[in-house]
């Protein structure tokens, strides 16, 4: 039993660091495009106003 228990604790370790890793990435690329976005706003709101 504690042979098949271990690879078990141990994989859900892996997988929860994995998804901490994409969560932490997918937070990442909606940061820039949310900066993207803003900046891109701004250029316009500046042409605009030229």
């Amino acid at each position: 039993m504690a042979i098949i228990g271990t690879p078990r604790r141990r994989s859900g370790y892996l997988d929860f660091q994995y998804s901490r890793h994409v969560y932490l990435e997918i937070q990442k690329l909606s940061l820039l495009i949310f900066l993207k976005g803003i900046s891109a706003c701004m250029q316009k709101f500046f042409f605009y106003r030229k």
